[in-house]
């Protein structure tokens, strides 16, 4: 009986510790999550101030001019649909619309303005004290291809209505080029002469790269020995509503921005008659290839990028207990990775329901140039258009906006034999022109566009995703001509160059002896295109799978955003001042924007734009119905006006500027 009392006492001290150490564990969860301070917060008492500012009180007056530019700028479509493919009359038109509603700004002595690469524009305000270093602010003016039919007004009507102002660029990116201009324009007619010294850049081809606009920019400074203290593009928002247990709109600061890999997979075998298949077929290998690359995600890197920092500067003003969770990664990251993981699997499920299957065997097709009357489709068959649905899909290959998209476009093709059909009408032909992943002819593209919470948040920033893929089956002739190819080849089908060699697509009774497909990654800013490679290699272990890299764009490191931080530090404290009631945190831009271009004036790159954003707002960036609210645009053209003297005001010591200088 003795023995029996000692074990239950035994026991009951075992528990007791047990109970007391997950008590004092739990407390110490506790205090740390309500004491919690993110790295890179200013400490306490440390609170740097941002000096005193022209109130950014405008008249009725002024909050009707504003209105009006933007509107202005809206109408002018300076559409992008590939590099070759641009707006140039637009372009013009919007570059002399500028200074008849911006006169202050083209007229003032400290402001010098250029045109670059035709289109794109710098400015250059100068600044009273030349011992500090100047920083920029840059927008794009280009705007991504829009449908009329899809939409409740005409896109480029800038049509009001319901306290909102719809058109394309309203978002993305024509109310930041304009906010920009009217803060300055609204600043300089009170007087304002700036401290430091700024730049303001205006690419006109982002949409698809950037390459001849902002990098020409990025050019003409680098070669005046031209250095940053930071720089300011768009790429991030305020988020309403759409990060889970938060019960108020985050504003995220992106500090780096995902790059993107582009890699070909090709696979040749033998020809030969549908009649006598043999047991693989290129297509089939391929086929497999690609399968593997969709059921083996990369590796999870979650906190190795900005994406711990922006839950952990969050974790204060979430519910419990997503607050525990966040305020103490060092101990939950693994469970948020399996979480984000499952979450991220879920979306994958759901995009899979609601995705776009496009096939299509175009004769002569070309993307910037649709046919205007051919032959549709091989001589034996034609593609119909069964259903549209929602909204046309991003239209580059720049893969710029793949992760914005939340509607799908639904379209299903059925093959019938057929002689001499004609191509479909007009609208039919514009809206696929408009479906700009469909470049090749006679390719077969397989398109999924999910859409993401706070799981596929996660999800998008802890690891590199595959973006998009491209399948074409054909025969190649090495080395061979047009003329030396039709000589080879006598079946009917469509013929194109591809580097040095020759592609042509097959009739549907030929087995293709070639097949490549074209797959796109989004790199995670810890993961490089050498890992990717080698996880690329061992994913698909096929050795008849070649596997080469079609275009680089690695990630941007990551931009500092301690309580020392300039850039970021003043770009924190405007939005505090216009939207006192948002959570402010870094983040990731899961896009591509015009900041790779400038990596050689700075390493401080800030993506961040004043537009508040619903759930429902997310498909409209890029998509059917873009537009912004009257009152966002006004806090727009207040958050510019405000950043500009911020900019000038902050110090981790003392003010550069008085506010008498103002």
């Amino acid at each position: 009986m003795k023995n029996i009392k000692g074990k239950v006492k035994v026991a009951a001290i075992i528990v007791l510790l047990l109970v007391s150490v997950f008590l004092i564990f739990l407390s110490a969860l506790l205090i740390r999550t309500y004491t919690f301070t993110p790295a890179g917060s200013p400490e306490p008492g440390s609170h740097r101030s941002m000096g005193t500012a022209l109130a950014a009180n405008f008249t009725l007056q002024e909050r009707h001019q504003l209105l009006a530019n933007l509107k202005g700028a809206l109408r002018i479509a300076t559409v992008t649909r590939s590099p070759t493919d641009l707006s140039p009359a637009a372009l013009a038109q919007l570059g002399n619309y500028l200074p008849t509603v911006f006169p202050t700004v083209f007229s003032s002595d400290l402001v010098q303005h250029e045109v670059i690469a035709n289109y794109s524009h710098l400015f250059t305000v100068r600044g009273s004290n030349d011992s500090l270093q100047p920083y920029m602010l840059i927008a794009h003016l280009d705007v991504v291809p829009a449908l009329a039919e899809e939409w409740e007004v005409p896109p480029f009507s800038a049509e009001e209505r319901n306290g909102y102002l719809y058109g394309r660029g309203t978002l993305d990116d024509k109310s930041s080029v304009m906010g920009i201009l009217q803060g300055l324009e609204f600043l300089l007619k009170r007087g304002y002469k700036p401290c430091r010294a700024f730049y303001i850049g205006f690419g006109h081809d982002e949409e698809v790269g950037g390459n001849n606009g902002a990098r020409n920019i990025a050019r003409v400074l680098q070669s005046r020995g031209t250095k940053l203290s930071f720089l300011l593009d768009e790429g991030s928002a305020i988020f309403d509503g759409i990060i889970p247990g938060l019960d108020k709109p985050a504003a995220l600061i992106a500090t780096s921005e995902k790059g993107y890999v582009s890699i070909g997979l090709n696979v040749s075998t033998g020809t030969g008659h549908s009649s006598m298949p043999p047991k693989e077929t290129s297509i089939g290998i391929l086929a497999a290839a690609v399968s593997k690359l969709e059921n083996n995600p990369m590796p999870r890197m979650f906190g190795q990028g900005p994406e711990s920092g922006m839950f952990e500067h969050l974790s204060s003003q979430l519910r419990f207990p997503l607050n525990v969770v966040m305020a103490n990664l060092w101990l939950f990251s693994s469970l948020v990775g399996r979480i984000t993981r499952f979450a991220s699997t879920r979306a994958n499920v759901a995009a899979s329901l609601s995705a776009k299957f496009t096939i299509y065997s175009w004769a002569g097709m070309s993307h910037s140039n649709p046919p205007q009357d051919r032959k549709f489709g091989s001589q034996r068959s034609f593609v119909r258009f069964v259903k549209f649905a929602d909204s046309p899909a991003p239209h580059d290959d720049s893969c710029h906006r793949w992760d914005q998209r939340i509607s799908a476009l639904i379209l299903a093709a059925q093959w019938q034999e057929c002689f001499g059909q004609s191509s479909p009408n007009l609208q039919d032909r514009n809206r696929a022109s408009n479906l700009g992943n469909i470049k090749k002819r006679g390719t077969m593209t397989l398109d999924i566009i999910g859409m993401w919470m706070l799981g596929r948040m996660c999800g998008m920033m802890r690891r590199t995703k595959i973006r998009k893929q491209h399948i074409r089956g054909s025969v190649k002739i090495v080395g061979a001509s047009k003329e030396v190819a039709e000589e080879r080849l006598k079946w009917p089908g469509h013929m194109e160059k591809e580097g040095g060699n020759v592609v042509r697509s097959v009739q549907s009774n030929v087995i293709a002896p070639f097949a490549r497909a074209t797959v796109n990654f989004r790199l995670h800013p810890a993961h490089t295109q050498e890992e990717l490679l080698r996880q690329v290699k061992n994913i698909i272990s096929d050795e008849r799978v070649k596997i080469d890299v079609l275009e680089n764009n690695p990630s941007l490191p990551l931009s500092s955003y301690d309580g020392n931080s300039f850039g970021y530090q003043v770009i924190k404290g405007t939005i505090g001042n216009i939207f006192p009631e948002v959570a402010i945190a870094p983040g990731l831009c899961v896009a591509s924007t015009d900041t790779k271009h400038y990596q050689n004036l700075t390493k401080e790159l800030y993506r961040f734009s004043p537009m508040i954003l619903k759930k429902e707002d997310l498909s409209r960036i890029h998509g059917v119905n873009e537009r912004i609210s009257v009152k966002n645009y006004e806090e727009f053209v207040k958050f510019y006006f405000q950043l500009m003297q911020h900019s000038d005001l902050w110090s981790p010591t003392l003010s550069h500027c008085t506010s008498g200088d103002l």
